[in-house]
Formats: structure tokens, sequence, C-alpha cells
């Protein structure tokens, strides 16, 4: 979930050529609905969003009793406390902006368990309204 409309292009781009099925949420309440409606396997989850910011998003999936997707955290927040508030979340990685994009592939790599589809995990949404990638892709 990513509000930096150029970010989500760098990103979606490169992992769909990785062969993820890839969805973007630009805000917390966006991600929440997407949570609701259809669950992604791993999400990737910038804390400074507008409308509700990552942590909200955090706390909400647990409030809402909804299934909480492997979590990978994107953000500029840096401080060693935003860290360990991430870890008492219980997020599956931690990347800082800016970040080296082969390094997110290899953490979202890290993150997708086998046997649990191609490459699992999606990301919903598109902020631009292009068409999702045919179902037989893999996803994050």
């Amino acid at each position: 979930m990513e509000d930096e409309a150029d970010l989500v292009w760098v990103i979606r781009f490169n992992l769909e050529m990785e062969g993820y099925r890839t969805y973007v949420a630009t805000n917390g309440e966006a991600a929440l609905e997407m949570l609701h409606t259809d669950p992604p396997d791993i999400m990737l989850l910038d804390l400074m969003m507008p409308v509700m910011d990552g942590w909200t998003v955090l706390e909400e999936i647990g409030k809402r009793g909804l299934d909480r997707p492997k979590v990978i955290v994107v953000s500029a927040r840096t401080a060693a406390g935003d860290r360990a508030r991430a870890a008492r979340y219980d997020v599956s990685g931690y990347m800082a902006k800016p970040f080296d994009m082969d390094e997110l592939l290899e953490t979202i790599k890290a993150v997708v368990s086998p046997g649990e589809g191609s490459q699992d995990g999606d990301v919903r949404g598109d902020p631009h309204g292009n068409p999702a990638p045919p179902e037989d892709s893999r996803g994050v």
C-alpha cells in the first residue's frame, strides 16, 4: 500500500517483470477494503499514507478481524523506534526508503512460502485504473 505514484510504478513494474501479480491501494482505508474483499498473501505497507497511516492499518486489521497477510514495511521512517514498533506488529520485513529494488525483490522472495502458489502475494488496487494482469501470473 503506497501513495507515491512514481514509486508505485517502479515497484509494480519490477514485480510484474518477476512474474508477480500486483495491486495497489493509495491510502489506508482503501487497503483495509481490499483486505476485506480479497486479501493478498503479501502486503508492502508504507507507514505514512493519507486517510489512514500504516500503523493504523495494522491495528485495524486486528480490530476488524481481517485475515492478515505477510507484511513488508516500506517506509522513509528509519528510526530504531519505528523498526521496534514494526517488530511488535510481527512484520515480515522492513525496507527503508530509498531502497535497492534487488533487495526488495530478495526480501519478498524470502517471505514467500513454497506451496502457497506460484510466488504468492498481492498488493491490491491500482491508482491509474490499469487492469490486473492475467490470473496465471504470480502475485505480490
